[in-house]
C-alpha cells in the first residue's frame, strides 16, 4: 500500500499553532468526513490502512495534535490537555466546512469522539472506538506512565527497533523483525542525524504530574453521549487499558454497538484488518440524528470527565488476521516457501491451475511476456539450489468482495509481486503474477 494519494495539509488551531493533517481526497462532491483522532503521543501514520479502505466513500482527514509529528509544538506544555485537543477539532471541523463526522478514534482518540459527541450532540454519526473505554484500568496507566517520553535519542534504526523491542515484548508477542521495524518507524522520526521521538517531550509532564493514586473518574454519562451513535469497539484481548467487563458492559447498554477482539494484542490494536472493520461498513451511512448548525461550547461537566484521559498512550500492533485475510496471506507465503526451497507441491497448491500465467514487461522492447505457470515451476524445481536467503514480504492486501484479492508482495527488496488471487472450491489460490524488478 502506498501513501502517496494523500495531501499535507495545515490549520492555525484556537492558540494560533499550525496543526498537521492528512487530507486523502473526496470520492464525490456529497462525500461525507471520516475524522481520524490519534492517540496520546501518535500520529496520522497509524491511520494508513483505515484512509486505504474508506477513501473510496469518505473524505479521510488524519490529524496530528499539538505538539505531535509535524504539527507544532506548544510554548505552554500546559495547554496538552483532552479538552483542549477537542477544541482544536471543533476548529478544524469549522476548517474543513463541515458539521458532521464519522469518528475513528484509538485510545486517547476515542474518548475525544465521545467528548465531542457529548459537547455537541449529532456531530459523531458513526465511530470506531479502539481499545478504549468509560472505565480504564489502572495498571495500564502505570505501565504507561513507567516509560512515556523516557527514550533518549538513538544512533540508528536498527537501535530504535531493538529498543522497541526490549520494551513491548510482552505487550505484543506475536511480532516479527519487520514488524518491530515498522512499529519504531511509527513512533520515531529522524532529525539531525538523530532518531528521536515524534512528539514533544513535554507530553511525559502530564504523567509525571498525575498522582498514581488518583481516582479515575466515572465516564459513564460520557458514553452515555454515544447511545444514538453506530458504533465499533475494538480490544486486544491482552489490553490493560480496556477490560473484557468494560467492554461487555458498554455493549449491554448501546443498542447499536459491534465489537472485534484481536487476539494475543495489547494496547492497543491498529486498524489494519479489513475484516475487524467490516461489521462498521454498513452503519457508517446509517441515520444520524439532525445535524448541528453550530459549534457549542463543551459543558463544564464534560471537561471534568475528560481530564483523566491525558494519561492514555496508543501503542501500534499490525493485527494478525483471520478468515479470507489469513487464507490469502497462507498461499502467498506458501508459493514463496515453495520457491526458497524447491518444493514442486507448495507451489501446485498455491497456484489455482496450470494454466495459470506468470507476466512481466520486457524492459528492451516494452511487450508483455507471459508463460504458463507450470513451465515457470519447473525452472523454479530445477533450480540446482535452494534460496534460504530470500526474505519476502507482504504489502498490502485488497480483498474484493470476499471472492477477488490482489496481493503486493515485496521478493527480497529485489522485485515486486503483483499477485492475483481467486476464492475457488479449494479456498484462495494465485490466479496470475506479474512482476517486475525494483
Amino acid at each position: 500500500m502506498t501513501d502517496q494519494y494523500f495531501e499535507e495539509c495545515y490549520f492555525n488551531n484556537q492558540d494560533g499553532l499550525k496543526q498537521y493533517y492528512r487530507d486523502y481526497g473526496s470520492p464525490s462532491e456529497r462525500a461525507e468526513v471520516m475524522l481520524c483522532l490519534p492517540g496520546l503521543t501518535r500520529n496520522s501514520r497509524d491511520f494508513s490502512h483505515v484512509a486505504e479502505q474508506f477513501k473510496d466513500r469518505f473524505r479521510v482527514i488524519c490529524v496530528e495534535q499539538r505538539g505531535r509529528g509535524k504539527s507544532e509544538y506548544d510554548p505552554k506544555p500546559e495547554r496538552y490537555s483532552p479538552t483542549t485537543y477537542v477544541g482544536d477539532m471543533f476548529v478544524l471541523l469549522n476548517h474543513l466546512g463541515v458539521t458532521q463526522f464519522h469518528a475513528c478514534g484509538t485510545s486517547l482518540g476515542g474518548l475525544m469522539t465521545m467528548l465531542m459527541q457529548a459537547a455537541n450532540p449529532g456531530v459523531v454519526k458513526s465511530a470506531i472506538i479502539n481499545d478504549i473505554g468509560p472505565e480504564i484500568d489502572p495498571a495500564g496507566i502505570e505501565r504507561i506512565r513507567g516509560y512515556v517520553g523516557a527514550t533518549e535519542p538513538m544512533t540508528s534504526w536498527d537501535e530504535a527497533t531493538n529498543n522497541m523491542k526490549q520494551m513491548a515484548s510482552d505487550v505484543f508477542p506475536n511480532f516479527n523483525n519487520d514488524d518491530w521495524r515498522a512499529f519504531a518507524q511509527r513512533i520515531f522520526v529522524e532529525r539531525d542525524g538523530k532518531i528521536v521521538l515524534d512528539y514533544d517531550p513535554a507530553l511525559a509532564d502530564t504523567f509525571k504530574a498525575a498522582s498514581p493514586d488518583q481516582a479515575a473518574p466515572n465516564l459513564w454519562p460520557l458514553f452515555d453521549s454515544m447511545k444514538t451513535v453506530p458504533m465499533l469497539v475494538v480490544r486486544g484481548a491482552t489490553s490493560d487499558i480496556l477490560s473484557e467487563k468494560t467492554l461487555n458492559d458498554m455493549g449491554d447498554i448501546h443498542p447499536d454497538m459491534a465489537s472485534v477482539i484481536v487476539p494475543d494484542v495489547g494496547h492497543a490494536p491498529s486498524l489494519t484488518n479489513r475484516k475487524s472493520l467490516r461489521p462498521l461498513t454498513n452503519g457508517l451511512t446509517a441515520s444520524a440524528p439532525p445535524s448541528p448548525k453550530e459549534p457549542i461550547q463543551m459543558p463544564t461537566a464534560a471537561i471534568a470527565l475528560l481530564s483523566f484521559a491525558a494519561v492514555i498512550l496508543v501503542a501500534f500492533q499490525p493485527l494478525a488476521d483471520d478468515g479470507d485475510q489469513q487464507a490469502i496471506e497462507s498461499a502467498v507465503f506458501q508459493y514463496f516457501d515453495g520457491y526458497k526451497t524447491r518444493d514442486r507441491l507448495k507451489l501446485e497448491r498455491a497456484f489455482a491451475s496450470p494454466d495459470a500465467q506468470m507476466m512481466s514487461v520486457d524492459k528492451a522492447t516494452g511487450k508483455l511476456i507471459s508463460r504458463p505457470i507450470a513451465k515457470v515451476i519447473d525452472g523454479w524445481v530445477n533450480h540446482p539450489r535452494n534460496r534460504p536467503e530470500l526474505m519476502g514480504k507482504i504489502l498490502s492486501v485488497d480483498i474484493s468482495d470476499g471472492k477477488l484479492a490482489t496481493v503486493k508482495f515485496d521478493f527480497n527488496g529485489q522485485y515486486l509481486d503483483i499477485l492475483t488471487l481467486a476464492k475457488t472450491g479449494d479456498g484462495w489460490k494465485i490466479v496470475n503474477k506479474l512482476f517486475f524488478r525494483r
